[in-house]
């Protein structure tokens, strides 16, 4: 189990779903962990601009590799989001 104040000092990365709702999702959570976590980032994935029904997991992960600038992170995935981090 992963302390709490160990949690404080890391950055959050919160990979939503595949749909567009999930975007609400991920901003209600980084709400809700804001006091716990010191940075979140969410990614918000290209397909959600350009209409595209599927996530484009290639496209995905390489923009969660440019964001990351710490050896310290956390990585919390729903849905399409676990296949990014899986990748």
């Amino acid at each position: 189990m992963i302390k709490f104040n160990l949690i404080k000092k890391m950055k959050l990365f919160i990979l939503p779903g595949n749909s567009p709702k999930n975007k609400e999702w991920a901003e209600k959570l980084k709400e809700s962990l804001a006091e716990k976590v010191n940075e979140i980032y969410i990614q918000y994935y290209d397909h959600w601009q350009t209409g595209e029904e599927i996530i484009n997991l290639e496209r995905e992960l390489e923009k969660l590799i440019k964001e990351i600038h710490t050896q310290e992170y956390l990585l919390l995935g729903k849905s399409a989001g676990v296949l990014v981090i899986l990748k």
